[in-house]
């Protein structure tokens, strides 16, 4: 990529939110940026973050057009390229450090020919070299007191969590909402992948609603995206699950006009203002283009993705292991950055089929790829009998993956007609 395309890739990815303000803060400086247009853009951005918290790309172009220091037209054209040529989020740090490299090597090349230019057979030789030396050394510190500071935050953050601990201050622990599932999943303090997987038919995506359900009884707000089935689908279910009516009769509309039908009103509400479902996007990169948009426009920290192998890439040139390995890389990415919890839910390989014990292990996620060393936690659906007959199943959830906590399993009880999952405190 030229010079001048990286630096409106990275105007667009602050202008689409792909960029944390806070990272832009720290690390980008306008002397990066060797076009005056864009420098002058970059200064103008730096400004309003400074002074209001935000950037915006209207309240830009009325600058822009205040101060006339470049060609307003001009300018925007500028700008709206910025945005086309703005990519993901996990491409921005690729492009600063290139970016950054950039500057480096041409201040040095500007050192060089300096003293090249000024050398002569009166020239203190050895004091030029001296003088040399230090400017290098001082251009190579360029941004190490802005990591330094970003690493003191981080201590501070840290540091406030253990107090927490140590005086046994109630930390937010609910992964799930379900109490014996949460003690072994540990504490939850955000940025976390984690993959919900099994064979098909277990109830991963009722398993899925009734988190979502739980993390709405804490005040959470939810984005849910749906590849596999509709938006109609996902609202019949969280009413089953919530009013504990027979999804077959929601489906139907075999309800009571005047209590059933009543109850489903103020839950479609609650559901209204507090999540947000998708059931359009299957693209990786436009789902973490929403993902940062709801973060930052409605506060929400928690996000549910169904299911993995069925979301597509632009990136039209990789096998299934290798998208796959691309798709959760991106979103343990994604994670981390914005420090939300993303819920993952992922089919198993058909090989379990053939074995006798079907009981799941982490070598069974299908398209496996790079999904055991992305996500953080990895919880498996299991059903020994599963009887299709049978309204109830004795379904274990089986954590076989914990950075942060232990594995083990916990024992629910899967009403199938109602989508409900409850925990059984002493085991099947």
């Amino acid at each position: 990529m030229k010079t001048f395309d990286l630096e409106l890739a990275i105007i667009g990815n602050v202008l689409t939110d792909f960029i944390p303000l806070d990272y832009f803060l720290a690390n980008i400086r306008p002397k990066f940026f060797q076009h005056p247009e864009t420098k002058y853009i970059i200064e103008l951005m730096i400004d309003m973050i400074q002074s209001n918290g935000k950037t915006d790309v209207i309240v830009l172009m009325d600058r822009i057009r205040s101060e006339r220091r470049f060609n307003p037209e001009k300018m925007s054209d500028l700008l709206n390229k910025s945005m086309d040529k703005s990519e993901s989020a996990y491409a921005y740090e690729d492009h600063f450090n290139i970016l950054k490299n950039h500057y480096l090597k041409n201040e040095l090349e500007r050192l060089l020919k300096h003293y090249l230019s000024t050398l002569s057979g009166d020239n203190d030789v050895v004091g030029m070299i001296n003088d040399l030396t230090n400017q290098a050394i001082d251009l190579s510190k360029t941004n190490v007191d802005e990591g330094l500071s970003i690493t003191k935050e981080y201590i501070k953050n840290f540091t406030e969590i253990l107090h927490q601990r140590v005086n046994k201050v109630s930390l937010n622990t609910k992964f799930t909402g379900y109490l014996s599932l949460d003690n072994v999943l540990g504490v939850c303090n955000y940025g976390e992948l984690i993959v919900i997987a099994g064979r098909p038919g277990m109830g991963k995506t009722a398993f899925a609603l009734n988190i979502l359900h739980n993390l709405l009884r804490e005040g959470e707000k939810i984005s849910f995206f749906s590849i596999e089935m509709g938006h109609i689908s996902i609202i019949e279910r969280l009413l089953s699950i919530i009013l504990s009516l027979d999804n077959y009769r929601i489906q139907k509309g075999n309800l009571d006009i005047k209590t059933e039908f009543m109850e489903t009103l103020p839950i479609l509400e609650m559901i209204k203002d507090n999540i947000v479902i998708r059931d359009n996007v299957n693209v990786l990169e436009d789902i973490i283009s929403n993902i940062v948009k709801d973060h930052f426009m409605y506060g929400i920290k928690n996000f549910f993705i169904d299911y993995l192998q069925l979301v597509d890439t632009n990136q039209k040139n990789y096998n299934m292991n290798e998208k796959i390995g691309h798709i959760t890389r991106s979103l343990a990415i994604i994670s981390r950055l914005y420090n939300i919890n993303i819920y993952l839910l992922s089919q198993l390989n058909r090989q379990i089929e053939r074995r006798e014990d079907k009981t799941p292990t982490l070598s069974d996620l299908r398209d496996s790829g790079s999904i055991e060393a992305d996500a953080s936690k990895i919880m498996f659906l299991y059903v020994k009998d599963k009887n299709f007959e049978q309204t109830n199943w004795n379904v274990q959830v089986l954590v076989a993956k914990n950075r942060k906590g232990d594995i083990g399993v916990s024992h629910f009880l899967f009403k199938r007609n109602l989508l409900q999952f409850s925990e059984v405190q002493n085991g099947i």
